[in-house]
């Protein structure tokens, strides 16, 4: 990452990545001011979703991602978590990202991602 310095201004950290190093390798970019994408699709019950994204939250993400197949009460939950969080913190809430895999069949692909105002 240090050879990127002043050329590069966000990254991406997926499954793999965040497996084999857990949320050092999110403090790591964010140490070099870069933003990161965290892209784990999160996908499980509302309450466990809404833990997961607290955390990534706290970690300072620029974006994560929700699996669309999860359904509407826990992308929900998780975008709640994430505002309450980066309120407690005073930090900015994470954008948002619904994902449906291009992969599955009789899917259409979807992208959407939302920014929640720091509003309350």
């Amino acid at each position: 990452m240090g050879r990127l310095a002043g050329v590069v201004t966000g990254c991406k950290i997926g499954t793999q990545l965040f497996t084999a190093a857990g949320p050092a390798a999110v403090e790591a970019a964010r140490k070099r001011d870069l933003r990161v994408f965290l892209d784990l699709k999160y996908h499980d019950i509302p309450n466990t979703v809404a833990g997961a994204v607290r955390e990534a939250t706290r970690l300072g993400v620029f974006m994560l991602n929700v699996h669309a197949s999860g359904g509407v009460a826990m992308a929900r939950a998780g975008a709640e978590a994430a505002k309450k969080a980066a309120t407690e913190a005073r930090i900015a809430t994470p954008a948002h990202g619904l994902t449906i895999e291009s992969r599955s069949p009789g899917t259409v692909p979807v992208s959407t991602s939302s920014r929640p105002s720091m509003s309350t």
